[in-house]
């Protein structure tokens, strides 16, 4: 099985990301309507293992696992969606959060994905997926549209590829679409041309 993934330095505890990213609780239970507004409706529960019905697409059913704050892994098992798995390691300056997708197709049609990754989505999957989180735990007063910073104010990790992946859920909410904005350029300088007589 292949992968693609995202590795990346947050200004946070563990604790602190995981809740954020996941929406469940590192002490006490998970309040049922946050997490429906997270995942899709909750249709099972087992421990920490939890079934959703996604509310876009009634024959995709989320089957999530919470391992507060060390990891969350998100999987499909009736489709050909990748499956997500998150981790949060303490680190001296914070958390080091790795997001991986699980490819599921293999040969020309995971190189194909892979690919497509690389070239459009690595770029739009980051600010819609990594930056938000980021931007949520940095202090700053910088522009918006400056890339987020950490605690020493450098700007994040490159997104690092691992390994090709079919799209995420969050990728495949918006992660192509037409809609999703550049991050805004600055203008280009004018050069002027010196006439000759």
């Amino acid at each position: 099985m292949t992968n693609i993934g995202y590795q990346v330095q947050v200004p946070a505890s563990p604790e602190e990301v995981f809740e954020h990213v996941t929406r469940f609780p590192v002490d006490g239970p998970p309040r049922r309507s946050v997490l429906e507004e997270r995942y899709g409706t909750l249709l099972e529960r087992d421990g920490d293992d939890y079934t959703f019905q996604d509310e876009a697409n009634e024959e995709l059913r989320w089957q999530c696992t919470f391992d507060p704050p060390r990891q969350r892994i998100m999987r499909i098992p009736e489709s050909n969606w990748a499956d997500r798995i998150d981790s949060f390691e303490p680190t001296e300056a914070g958390t080091f959060w790795t997001i991986v997708w699980e490819l599921k197709t293999t040969g020309f049609r995971a190189y194909t994905q892979w690919l497509s990754f690389q070239l459009t989505g690595k770029r739009r999957t980051y600010y819609q997926v990594v930056a938000p989180v980021l931007q949520h735990f940095t202090r700053t007063d910088a522009s918006p549209s400056d890339p987020p910073r950490d605690a020493r104010g450098r700007a994040p990790e490159e997104p690092v590829a691992e390994a090709p992946t079919a799209p995420t859920p969050a990728e495949q909410e918006h992660p192509t679409s037409p809609e999703t904005p550049d991050p805004p350029r600055g203008p280009r300088p004018r050069v002027r041309r010196r006439r000759r007589d």
